[in-house]
């Protein structure tokens, strides 16, 4: 019993001490405000056109010369196969839900910016 007794506290002095030597991570606080809006509001306008299957709106948020990596099929490097595949796999089939408060915006200097988030993808 009193082996038992010693364990059970190394074991959760061992967990006190691993978790106090995490670090700190701080809350997300977006580094530019106007540039946070309109990610956000360019992340809606897409996935509302995703989710509805505008094939048109979704191919105006495209470059002709896009990448698209998907990590099963691999790359897709032309624009009218991307909106293809997407129309045949997607439409009807699968929408995507953003997280609420979960979108996070970091700017690239002279190129543009980075976003993360979280989201739920649901197939019908």
């Amino acid at each position: 019993m009193h082996f038992k007794l010693t364990l059970s506290l190394f074991v959760v002095f061992c967990c006190g001490t691993i978790l106090a030597q995490q670090p700190k991570i701080k809350p997300y606080v977006p580094v530019d405000e106007a540039l946070q809006k309109e990610i956000e509001s360019m992340d809606k306008a897409f996935f509302d056109a995703y989710n509805s299957c505008d094939m048109k709106t979704q191919a105006a948020f495209y470059s002709d010369e896009i990448e698209f990596f998907h990590d099963k099929a691999g790359l897709l490097k032309d624009k009218a196969t991307l909106l293809a595949t997407t129309e045949k796999n997607i439409c009807n089939k699968v929408t995507r839900h953003l997280i609420p408060n979960s979108i996070e915006v970091y700017p690239i200097a002279d190129y543009g910016a980075i976003e993360i988030g979280y989201h739920w993808f649901f197939n019908k």
